[in-house]
């Protein structure tokens, strides 16, 4: 994921064109301290826990550490399990953090994404990566007691497709070798070619 990027309307004369204005460092014109967010449960169904502002936070207030967590190789990243805690980079090394099992100290592992429309709505908060590192800044005005929402970017959900496509193959395949178990010759070999198949869904699926 690259740095998120903020839209904003400049008027001249009669005709009004659009600027495309990276968000980065020096949009931060304020800090947060980890006193000022807390974690709660979501107000989006099924979400778990979320990140609020636990007082009032101006535009533009970045919010306390970076995202947290392992960084992974674009390898790596193929092999895991899970991917609903990924950040995606750009970068040489790196193609994505996976803050998983990285729980405390992690503010940002919180923070949920807006996917819908009326969710897109409520999106308060934005990102950009500095070297290897992604933070979030406020893009508004943040009354206390409100959920900070983000844009993961189409990435983010494809990451999540891929996961959810992979653990259903694994399901099958383990199912499959649990039938190999006491089959008959004839049985045996039309679950290898079951499980062949499976192969190459997960070879293609990876590519």
């Amino acid at each position: 994921m690259g740095a998120k990027l903020l839209w904003r309307s400049r008027t001249s004369g009669t005709r009004k064109t659009v600027v495309v204005q990276p968000l980065a460092e020096r949009n931060v014109k304020w800090h947060a301290s980890m006193s000022d967010v807390r974690v709660g449960r979501s107000k989006i169904k099924g979400a778990g826990s979320g990140l609020f502002a636990s007082v009032a936070l101006r535009a533009w207030t970045k919010l306390p550490q970076p995202y947290r967590g392992k960084k992974l190789t674009k390898k790596q990243w193929l092999r895991a399990r899970d991917h609903s805690y990924m950040m995606g980079l750009v970068h040489k090394t790196y193609y994505a953090i996976d803050a998983r099992e990285c729980l405390l100290d992690n503010p940002l592992r919180y923070v949920n994404g807006a996917r819908t429309a009326a969710q897109r709505k409520k999106l308060n908060v934005g990102r950009y990566q500095l070297g290897s590192d992604v933070y979030y800044v406020t893009t508004k005005s943040v009354p206390a007691d409100t959920e900070l929402l983000v844009d993961y970017g189409e990435s983010y959900w494809d990451g999540i497709a891929f996961s959810k496509a992979l653990g259903e193959l694994r399901a099958r395949r383990d199912a499959i070798r649990a039938d190999m178990c006491g089959a008959s010759a004839s049985k045996l070999a039309d679950l290898e070619l079951e499980l062949e198949d499976l192969r190459d869904e997960e070879l293609e699926l990876r590519s």
